[in-house]
């Protein structure tokens, strides 16, 4: 079997270049999810606030979920400490 060789050059400067470019994407994209965080973040909590989404009124709790809470409550996501 005869063997295979290859030779490869690589200008250092371009492969910086390029890693740069690839580098300042990356940043660039790490804001935009950042600010897509930020608006959901600020969209469930009015949706948690306001007990509504974006399909309208949450349903009310069922009465047999209402039972089983320590203080009878009937509003959603109250902390009753279980």
């Amino acid at each position: 079997m005869s063997g295979m060789s290859f030779v490869i050059t690589m200008d250092a400067s371009e492969v910086n270049k390029t890693l740069g470019g690839l580098l300042e994407r990356l940043k660039s994209q790490k804001k935009a999810f950042e600010r897509i965080a930020k608006f959901l973040e600020r969209k469930f909590i009015d949706h948690f606030d306001r007990q509504k989404g974006h399909t309208g009124k949450w349903k009310p709790l069922s009465p047999a979920t209402i039972k089983t809470r320590k203080d009878k409550s009937d509003r959603p996501l109250i902390n009753n400490g279980d």
